[in-house]
């Protein structure tokens, strides 16, 4: 319950315009509603995921300064065979 402090002060300030301010608001809910229809829906999957746009790897692989590396046939029959 709502209680005025004095007698004199009314409860909803007077608008002179009210036609003028209730076709203000209307459209102001009109565009509010267009915007929110126009974002893609999501489903309730898409809130329980983590979102992982814009993060990076902290792991970086360091770069080969030497070029002279030898790989023996053994070596490469055996990643062959597993």
């Amino acid at each position: 319950m709502h209680r005025r402090n004095r007698r004199d002060e009314p409860l909803v300030r007077f608008d002179p315009e009210i036609k003028a301010t209730a076709r203000r608001q209307s459209g102001a809910r009109k565009r509010q509603q267009i915007v929110m229809a126009e974002r893609v829906p999501r489903v309730l999957r898409d809130y329980v995921l983590p979102q992982a746009t814009g993060l990076t790897s902290p792991i970086v692989n360091p770069a080969i300064e030497v070029n002279n590396f030898e790989l023996r046939p053994a070596l490469i029959s055996f990643v062959e065979q597993k």
